[in-house]
């Protein structure tokens, strides 16, 4: 696993994640028992955002090299082999409901069932709200920022059926300012992007 961090273009990152994503399937992931690992931790924070973002945005020109560790940033971008920018990754979610989730589904074999509609993610308005006050407060004048939004939908078709309330998280993280060079809003599994200028 020692190849997480290193610089791939976006269609190469993109069939790693998806490969290292069955490879752990079929481990005892099912279990929980992986869910605590750095590695797995990296995959999920870092490497699968920046896949599902970069595949979306940018051509094989881009190459995207994720960081491990405390550097203020999660990824840096280049372009035919030139620096552009760093990505700072943002998830908002709703960290007590996580936790007992993960910890029945450890216990039980299965987590909380959840109906499949828009509802989860007008539900993720308080959480938005606090990251983009924790990420206003900083320094991201060399990168930009990466909203990871999970909509809590099922399907890539039911997007028609979230556009109320996609609309509604970008109109809520672009009333704060950031110090940036721009901020993205991936919502998955959607595979929209939104882009704000700062």
């Amino acid at each position: 696993m020692s190849d997480l961090a290193i610089k791939r273009t976006p269609t190469e990152l993109e069939k790693f994640v998806d490969s290292y994503r069955d490879t752990v399937s079929k481990t005892d992931l099912a279990n929980g028992l992986l869910r605590s690992t750095d590695d797995y931790k990296f995959f999920i924070d870092e490497l699968l955002p920046l896949s599902r973002l970069c595949s979306s945005i940018f051509d094989d020109s881009f190459e995207i090299e994720p960081i491990r560790g405390n550097q203020g940033y999660d990824a840096s971008v280049y372009r035919n082999g030139i620096f552009q920018f760093n990505i700072e990754i943002a998830k908002p979610h709703d960290g007590a409901s996580r936790a007992k989730d993960a910890r029945d589904t450890i216990r039980y074999g299965v987590g909380k069932f959840r109906m499949s509609d828009d509802s989860s993610l007008y539900d993720l308005e308080k959480e938005i709200r606090h990251t983009c006050k924790m990420k206003s407060i900083k320094d991201y004048s060399d990168a930009k920022i990466l909203f990871f939004v999970d909509t809590g939908a099922a399907y890539k078709r039911q997007a028609p059926e979230f556009e109320g309330a996609m609309s509604k998280i970008v109109s809520v993280i672009a009333e704060y300012e950031f110090i940036s060079q721009g901020i993205y809003i991936y919502f998955s599994p959607f595979g929209v992007v939104k882009e704000l200028q700062t």
